[in-house]
């Protein structure tokens, strides 16, 4: 994902100064409350970041444990805990707070546009003014981050697959610390889908929301003008997706569970 957002990096900026177009829409409050929310985010990347290379380092020094059934790299590793330490920690970049960094800030550009659009008295020339940044705006963030998101759920998808076979192996072979280990990264995942999920079908839902309001500033006898008319077919345009391979909305996490529950059936079924 590193690799992607550097070949990226031009559009991103881009799409950040396209951000402030939405500043002066934003109630001081809610402005402030979204500092907040950035400056706790940012810490809690570096806590998660931290985390998991921690867990396995514990697991290490407690039980012994290395990443069996894939993490070939760490049987050299046993006989010391420096380069378990030096490997884990410095593979977390790659492997976590990239990763991290780049869920936290597509929540941010959600809630930011979405507070943009929170309810107040506005002429109609600064509510169709309004309309247009946001529509240019989920234009972008479809054009720049929709990649990225498709990114993003692969490996979500792949940390539950990893998280099934290893319960399973680690049932069956009695081995419950790495259960203990599993869990914890499974979990912080399946919140953060659930976070992403809620968080962009609410702002798309919020602007949806928004843009049938806007025909209370159209008058009858203005019925017929093309802009107006463009507005009835701007819903298409008004949905975040990844890359185009299917939209963020709440059907996705009923989806992602009904595909955990069908495999790990399916791993059941698989002999010792």
């Amino acid at each position: 994902m590193w690799w992607m957002m550097q070949s990226k990096k031009k559009e991103i900026l881009t799409l950040i100064e396209n951000l402030e177009s939405l500043q002066g829409e934003i109630a001081p409050v809610d402005r402030q409350r979204l500092s907040k929310i950035a400056k706790i985010a940012s810490y809690f990347v570096v806590l998660l970041s931290c985390f998991y290379p921690s867990l396995w380092v514990i697991g290490h020094i407690l039980f012994n444990q290395s990443r069996c059934p894939f993490d070939s790299q760490n049987l050299d590793m046993k006989s010391t805990i420096i380069p378990k330490i030096a490997y884990e920690y410095g593979s977390a970049y790659v492997n976590h707070y990239v990763y991290f960094t780049f869920t936290t800030f597509y929540l941010l550009i959600c809630l930011i546009v979405a507070n943009s659009l929170n309810d107040k008295k506005r002429h109609r020339i600064q509510a169709f003014r309004l309309y247009k940044n946001v529509l240019k705006m989920f234009e972008d963030i479809e054009d720049t981050l929709s990649p990225f998101m498709l990114f993003l759920f692969a490996r979500m998808l792949a940390v539950f697959f990893l998280f099934i076979y290893q319960m399973l192996y680690a049932v069956r072979l009695r081995n419950w610390p790495l259960i203990n280990m599993s869990i914890p990264y499974f979990f912080i995942n399946a919140v953060l889908m659930i976070i992403i999920v809620l968080s962009t079908d609410r702002v798309q839902k919020k602007t949806d929301k928004f843009r049938l309001s806007l025909y209370q500033y159209i008058e009858l006898n203005s019925i017929l003008n093309g802009e107006h008319l463009r507005i009835l077919e701007d819903w298409r345009h008004l949905k975040l997706t990844a890359w185009g391979v299917f939209a963020i909305k709440k059907s996705v996490i009923l989806a992602t569970g009904a595909w955990l529950f069908t495999y790990s059936i399916a791993f059941l079924q698989f002999p010792s």
